[in-house]
């Protein structure tokens, strides 16, 4: 482990110790030797969330039973095949808390009269990942993985091979070159399985695999950072066996939250002989990032959509539910009161788990499996409702033999249109009824809305100044300047952000006298009386974002580049006598520079001076109120340095300037 990861491993081990080392004396755990009944006495104390709308509860236990066997039973029972001592681990996920996962152990003697081995349903193949994370994972909290792995039939005496563990998959989330997403912080074997280092595992598949185990493994190492390898021995035909890892969300994953997005952790079975394929041997798991534990809750997609009138737009809805009580619940229905901001002519199902067929139109029997979508109108809010007959979802208190819990949970989707009303933001919340208890209130799912338009913004500089130059400028006055650009805001309150092109006009005048040391023939005395009238264009690209108040506010600050575009500058130069004001002589020219700068300099008395421009940097803060996404009149501070000004003097030059900025057209967002 490198230097730099063990310090964040280190405070998560004596903060996992602190947690573990209130409850594990003895006090925590009733066990029950002659019946194999496990029970926790009291719970740790837990605090909600104070947005969710369920009270707090330790909705998920995990047991290990320090023999490579589990249960998400709260209370379960579990015999051991041999007499021996055994630690047990107890790993407890919080819903609607406030809370840490909290793990709990402790050490037992157990008798050892199992008459059989407990069975777990890997759905038919090779491999499995489950977790006690409810598919969900919290920043900074740990989760458990339990790796399942069964050694095919058909061979005699026992037989080895290898399983993988891969995580932190590659470009699965942004910045993931700079965290990993997840930290391996244990791991339990009891099958006497050898690890291997990291650095060994590409090396390992390419020297021991052959053919598609070679080919499935070589996959999954170059799409995941983390990987993991461990030897297996003497497994019989048909032999189910486990392997514990505890893995810890990094503190970074809180800018993704609540953003739909999902991380995976997978993993490979590879034994040594028999046949092989990679879909009955490999499994993934895949957790969606969330602020809090919440097996029942409502999503959208998408988060930001882009309001364009007359084009409506289908947001997709998607509830998930779990039964969290004892029993089989049979009916679930769904109800999701909607805003007049959406269609609810337009609704229509999509994916589900279980997966129903459409009710017969009419249907009112009990005995079909069906799923049935009947809108209700209301007199403000419409309702989407969705009943799942006889979904049969089984309670995660219930008692049972086999251990997986995939049909405790489920979820359904639909697609609704929206209407031309525009909104700040679409709120939808969900009320699952599990038969005829009373409903489960869900979260909010946003949809935030926004504006995407071109504009136009003209302006005028007023209170143009110059610094820098070894004389002050005169005859300065306001300009027109011209900017086109396109914006991003919100409808109403929210952060709004866009990039412009513009074209910016300075004129002034300067003057300067300076003696002439060696004269001549010339008067003692003379002077060079310089005279100049420059016009200055720029072309501007700037970045800008800013803060806008219920559509009609906004600050804003931005910063970018100006380019001389075009410059002519007329001078006029002369010798006086300052004692009797006589010119002497007097020579006049002009140039050009910038883009379609002149490659000659001007001269005067045979005198050259170079007069190119450069490039400078602009920045600029203002405010500006009206209707935004429509009309509206702003001003701001314009402040642009240019490190080599004409005649290669540094300059800044500052102006306020009002302006309009006006939409053109939406930019996108039809669909």
């Amino acid at each position: 482990m490198e230097k730099n990861q063990l310090f964040p491993v280190l405070a998560l081990l004596l903060s996992a110790s602190f947690l573990v080392a209130q409850p594990s004396s003895p006090d925590w755990l009733d066990y029950d030797a002659s019946s194999g009944q496990f029970r926790l006495k009291q719970a740790p104390p837990l605090n909600g969330w104070p947005e969710a709308k369920e009270k707090p509860s330790w909705g998920i236990y995990l047991w290990e039973f320090g023999d490579g066997h589990y249960s998400f039973e709260e209370e379960p029972e579990h015999r051991y095949a041999n007499k021996g001592s055994y630690q047990v681990r107890l790993h407890l996920t919080p819903f609607y808390a406030t809370n840490d996962p909290v793990s709990l152990r402790e050490r037992i003697e157990a008798p050892g009269k199992a008459r059989r081995t407990p069975l777990y349903d890997l759905g038919g193949k090779k491999a499995l990942l489950e977790s006690n994370s409810s598919d969900y994972i919290v920043p900074e909290q740990a989760f458990q993985l339990v790796t399942h792995y069964e050694a095919p039939t058909g061979f005699s005496g026992k037989q080895g091979g290898y399983l993988f563990v891969f995580f932190n998959k590659k470009k699965e989330i942004s910045l993931s070159l700079l965290y990993n997403a997840f930290e391996l912080t244990g791991e339990r074997t009891h099958y006497q399985e050898e690890a291997l280092p990291e650095n060994e595992v590409m090396p390992l598949i390419t020297s021991q695999l052959k053919g598609e185990r070679q080919t499935a493994a070589l996959e999954l190492a170059n799409q995941y950072k983390g990987k993991l390898a461990y030897r297996i021995e003497n497994m019989g035909p048909g032999e189910q066996r486990r392997l514990f890892l505890s893995l810890f969300a990094s503190k970074h994953l809180k800018t993704q939250q609540d953003k739909n997005r999902e991380l995976t952790v997978a993993m490979l079975w590879a034994p040594d002989s028999g046949n092989f394929s990679p879909e009955a041997y490999s499994a993934q798991h895949k957790m969606q990032i969330l602020a809090v534990y919440d097996p029942n809750r409502i999503r959208v997609q998408p988060r930001i959509s882009h309001y364009r009138k007359g084009y409506s737009k289908e947001l997709q809805y998607r509830v998930e539910f779990q039964n969290k009580e004892e029993g089989r619940v049979r009916d679930v229905t769904v109800n999701v009161p909607i805003d007049k901001s959406l269609n609810l002519e337009t609704v229509r199902l999509g994916k589900m788990d279980p997966a129903l067929p459409t009710c017969p139109y009419g249907y009112r029997g009990k005995d079909l499996s069906c799923i049935e979508i009947s809108p209700a109108t209301g007199l403000y809010k419409d309702t989407v409702r969705i009943t799942l007959r006889n979904a049969g979802l089984e309670g995660t208190k219930s008692k049972g033999f086999f251990q997986s819990k995939k049909s405790t949970k489920g979820f359904v989707e639909f697609n609704i249109e929206t209407t031309d009303q525009k909104v700040g933001a679409n709120r939808v919340r969900a009320f699952i009824v599990f038969d005829a208890v009373d409903p489960v209130e869900t979260r909010n799912a946003k949809t935030q809305w926004r504006h995407r338009a071109a504009y136009f913004r003209p302006g005028f500089s007023i209170g143009p100044s110059v610094k820098g130059f070894e004389s002050d400028a005169s005859g300065l006055g306001g300009r027109i300047n011209l900017a086109f650009g396109v914006q991003d805001a919100p409808i109403t309150t929210g952060l709004a952000y866009g990039v412009e092109l513009g074209f910016s006009d300075f004129r002034f005048t300067r003057e300067v006298a300076s003696p002439i040391e060696n004269p001549g023939t010339l008067p003692a005395g003379s002077q060079l009386v310089t005279v100049e009238h420059a016009r200055l264009n720029y072309l501007e690209a700037r970045a800008w974002g800013g803060y806008q108040l219920n559509g009609w506010l906004r600050g804003y600050a931005g910063a970018g580049i100006s380019v001389p575009a075009s410059g002519k500058v007329e001078v006029q130069s002369s010798i006086n006598n300052p004692g009797d004001d006589f010119m002497i002589l007097q020579e006049s020219g002009k140039s050009r520079f910038g883009l379609l700068q002149s490659k000659e300099p001007l001269s005067i008395f045979n005198s050259e001076s170079d007069l190119r421009n450069s490039v400078g940097l602009t920045w600029q803060f203002g405010v500006e109120g009206g209707i935004l996404d429509i009309f509206t009149l702003g001003l701001n501070q314009e402040i642009r340095f240019f490190p080599t000004f004409y005649h290669r003097e540094c300059a800044s030059l500052f102006n306020w300037q009002a302006y309009l900025r006006v939409r053109l057209f939406p930019v996108g967002g039809k669909l």
